[in-house]
């Protein structure tokens, strides 16, 4: 699993869908390529033995009579809506209250339906950060396979609208070490890798390279690359603080140093 610091690039988009929804084998250059030019793919996502239907229903019977009140008000005036905009922002809202109610795999099935409708790389890139936060927080394969799914086909709409944003292209692989593929595990570094050889002067890759290097006992590794992002980047606190952790991991004596600069 990944840990909080793994979690930046994706929740720079959950951040946002805080704001807006509460009002506050395929090799990897081939899956590269499809999310730069692929069109928007709209369709259901062969992805696991998860159903919506029976994954909403059993939401529903986790919630209070209260919490499943509101939802079937938020329902019906998300079927009662008589513009677009009106249908809009109720599944906004009502994706927000599955958010809060915690049950993220419904949350990020309604997220998912704004962005059909609106069809922006923002709405497709708060979609692919609903379903990875269920994702993390699902147990079932099933629901796992499901949400994985749908992440990496939102991420890759998002993308297709923007090729130049390496975010969305992180974010899918990020999706891919939450949950490899059983023909190719090793997608998610072969991803990571291509999108580091491609964009040289990004350092966003780098580190997250350096994490997965931490995430497998590989310190020294990790420290190599993030030292050289701070040839480039001498203020990269994620850089900075992600060294202090392998420098501690390592006994090296620069730890206390880095420790002292992350905080």
């Amino acid at each position: 699993m990944l840990n909080k610091s793994q979690l930046l690039v994706v929740l720079s988009s959950v951040v946002l869908f805080l704001v807006l929804y509460f009002g506050c084998s395929t090799s990897s250059k081939e899956d590269l390529a499809k999310s730069s030019r692929r069109g928007i793919k709209t369709e259901s996502v062969e992805s696991g033995s998860a159903n919506v239907a029976e994954m909403i229903s059993s939401a529903k019977n986790s919630l209070s009579a209260a919490q499943n009140s509101e939802m079937e008000s938020l329902g019906k005036s998300v079927t009662d809506a008589g513009t677009q905009e009106a249908k809009i922002a109720g599944l906004k809202k009502l994706s927000g209250a599955w958010h809060q109610a915690g049950k993220e795999e419904v949350a990020a099935i309604y997220a998912e339906q704004v962005a059909e409708s609106e069809k922006t790389e923002t709405a497709w890139a708060l979609a692919g950060g609903n379903y990875y936060l269920a994702l993390k927080a699902a147990t079932d394969k099933g629901i796992r396979d499901f949400c994985s799914g749908h992440a990496v086909v939102d991420f890759q709409n998002a993308a297709s609208l923007n090729p130049s944003n390496l975010e969305h292209k992180i974010n899918i692989a990020l999706c891919y070490v939450e949950n490899p593929p059983q023909d190719n595990p090793m997608r998610a570094v072969l991803l990571l890798q291509d999108l580091e050889r491609q964009n040289p002067d990004s350092m966003l890759v780098p580190i997250q390279l350096a994490r997965l290097a931490m995430k497998t006992g590989q310190f020294e590794r990790a420290q190599g690359r993030l030292e050289k992002v701070l040839l480039k980047e001498p203020n990269n606190m994620k850089a900075i603080c992600l060294l202090a952790e392998a420098y501690q991991k390592t006994g090296n004596a620069k730890a206390a140093e880095f420790s002292g600069r992350c905080k």
